[in-house]
């Protein structure tokens, strides 16, 4: 009921409102944008959530919805500031967000996108019967089928969270469905974990109620791996024989042919290794950690190896966690990751304590340092440089060089390594300039270096290549700036930051001739790069990038050594993995060398009408 002492305060407060905004100045007051200002401003956030800059992407956002509020993106703004939220942990400010859309925009893509949404923040924050409630209308309400696998998918995780084996199964089946266009490999973790958790009887019996399903190939898997552990080898063989007539050509078939081969014994199978896989499955780098993982599964599936994965996030404890947990598994011979430096470090120091080898896969500097057990196959920023130089000083024949690197960690880490490698290689630094984070204008910058552009002695110029170790976007605004200068036509060197499919196509133009470090390359004619490349299209509709086959490339190197297991122990792997060089499949690959630091074959890339290619 309307309380009636309520008009008269709502008058006061609307008219204290009125003259609060009338005493602001108006430079203070959100201005709105040109509709050309607002595009803009939508579509550099658009750019920044491509690859990846959340942080960044969400300011551009928000100033769009602030500042244009009638704007033609604005659902698709509220739709991605949502996401962004959930992206970086904040769960109770997305579903607000996507409550928000749907309150506006209550019909339609977008609307089931920010239902999705909520359901999701609602299964974030633990409260599953909400979630359930949400994303079950939703699937109801017949979505598109990329929507229904991610509803049917969370709703299956729902299901193991509340122990309801039966429906996750259920829900795995729909999902599957519209697997073509949904996450295969968060279906896959869903699948492994499901096998986990269902109990013999409920696998039996699927595996007869379903014969034709591809779950079915999995379940059948799980069995023969339960017989054989509970010493049943002749059961065992006959669930190996229903697989074999059901998918002879399925991964499953060939595990199990090594689970029931003839070195299993009378008594029991003896159990397969695996190897422990630490990654960023969830948080700010959640994204990177499922490229390294889908070229890992690729790897597991055709080599025939079980992996077990941890989520490590990018917090040192939770990495110290996961090895002390998998280093319980006696059938775990190695690790591999993590990525960031804080969990590589603390990952790298317990497997060292506990006596296992791992893999690391990052940039951390000294890390194989931390004991004999720890290796690191990546590219760091020191092989870029030393690639590159060699590049320009042995094959181009240059020697002098200036440099314009960005004041951050990543910029000053390369200006640092850029004189030491060019010193050792017998090169000069004739200038050098720095700019802050955030500089968009480097006029100044640039009249420094042109300053310096001196012709030598010898009329030449004063030095012949500019070193700019900054993501493509920031060196394409540079080189844009640099068009009508002295500078004009200076040979340009980049880092593999460059090397970003959704920053190249905006700025491929700019960036036209320069030169770049990779480790691999899609594009490269080498048949076994080929090989890869297309087996990954062929698996997750999408070209790989240098982070999927870091993470196919230790995989497969590890299952080289393992291929001939016998009894293997810890402690060979750990001597067998000091000792190998080339494996089949992985060109660029090329052993560890004595310090356990992986040697890779690394190629200098260019653009050439606007596309990617290897330099001559």
């Amino acid at each position: 009921m309307f309380c009636p002492y309520c008009r008269p305060l709502m008058a006061v407060a609307l008219g204290t409102l009125i003259l609060i905004a009338a005493c602001i100045p108006p430079d203070l007051l959100p201005k709105s944008r040109s509709p050309e200002a607002a595009e803009k401003l939508y579509q550099e956030g658009e750019g920044f959530y491509r690859v990846h800059r959340y942080a960044e992407a969400q300011n551009c956002f928000e100033q769009y919805l602030r500042t244009s509020p009638q704007a033609r993106h604005r659902q698709l703004a509220w739709l991605r500031s949502a996401e962004i939220s959930g992206i970086r942990g904040n769960w109770s400010a997305a579903r607000s967000r996507y409550e928000r859309l749907l309150a506006t925009q209550p019909e339609g893509t977008i609307a089931a996108e920010a239902r999705y949404g909520i359901g999701q923040s609602y299964f974030k924050q633990g409260q599953y019967q909400l979630a359930i409630q949400v994303l079950e209308e939703l699937t109801a309400s017949d979505p598109n089928p990329q929507l229904r696998f991610k509803a049917n998918a969370l709703l299956a995780d729902l299901a193991l969270k509340t122990n309801n084996i039966s429906q996750a199964f259920t829900l795995l089946l729909r999902a599957q469905r519209d697997l073509e266009v949904g996450d295969a490999e968060w279906f896959r973790d869903l699948k492994t974990r499901w096998l986990e958790e269902a109990p013999y009887e409920e696998l039996t019996r699927l595996a007869e109620l379903y014969p034709k399903e591809p779950l079915s190939a999995a379940i059948l898997l799980q069995l023969i791996r339960l017989e054989s552990q509970r010493g049943q080898p002749d059961q065992a063989q006959a669930w190996c024989a229903t697989l074999r007539q059901r998918f002879p050509d399925s991964p499953e078939a060939v595990l199990a042919a090594r689970l029931t081969g003839p070195e299993s014994t009378a008594v029991a199978a003896p159990a397969l290794p695996a190897l422990g896989c630490l990654l960023p499955l969830s948080g700010d780098y959640e994204v990177v950690g499922r490229q390294v993982r889908q070229g890992m599964e690729l790897a597991a599936s055709q080599a025939g190896v079980e992996l077990i994965f941890e989520d490590c996030q990018n917090y040192p404890s939770l990495a110290t966690q996961a090895v002390d947990r998998l280093a319980q598994n006696q059938r775990i011979l190695a690790l591999i990751g993590p990525l960031t430096s804080a969990t590589a470090e603390a990952a790298a120091q317990a497997a060292q304590r506990q006596g296992l080898a791992i893999v690391t896969l990052t940039q951390k500097a000294g890390i194989t340092a931390t004991g004999d057990l720890v290796f690191r196959d990546f590219l760091t920023s020191r092989m870029q440089v030393r690639a590159l130089l060699t590049y320009m000083v042995v094959q181009r024949g240059v020697r002098r060089f200036a440099i314009l690197y960005p004041e951050s960690g990543y910029g000053q880490t390369f200006f640092r390594l850029f004189n030491e490698e060019l010193a050792g290689q017998g090169g000069l630094l004739i200038s050098q300039a720095s700019y802050p984070e955030g500089t968009h204008d480097f006029s100044g910058v640039i009249a420094t270096l042109a300053a310096a552009y001196q012709p030598a002695t010898d009329a030449s110029p004063a030095f012949e290549a500019l070193f700019i170790p900054d993501e493509a976007a920031k060196v394409a605004a540079v080189a844009s700036q640099l068009k009508g200068g002295p500078l004009a036509g200076i040979q340009l060197l980049g880092t593999n930051l460059i090397n970003a499919p959704q920053a190249l196509e905006v700025n491929a133009a700019a960036l036209e001739g320069i030169l770049f470090p990779e480790a691999f390359f899609a594009g490269d004619p080498d048949p076994e790069v080929q090989a890869f490349v297309q087996a990954y299209q062929a698996r997750y509709h999408q070209t790989p990038q240098y982070l999927a086959a870091q993470g196919y490339s230790t995989i497969k190197l590890l299952a080289d050594v393992l291929k001939n297991y016998s009894g293997l122990s810890r402690a060979d792997l750990a001597r067998r993995l000091t000792a190998w060089d080339r494996v089949p499949g992985l060109p660029w690959f090329r052993g560890f060398d004595f310090q356990r630091q992986a040697e890779l074959e690394i190629k200098i890339l260019t653009i050439k009408n606007g596309q990617l290619q290897i330099a001559p």
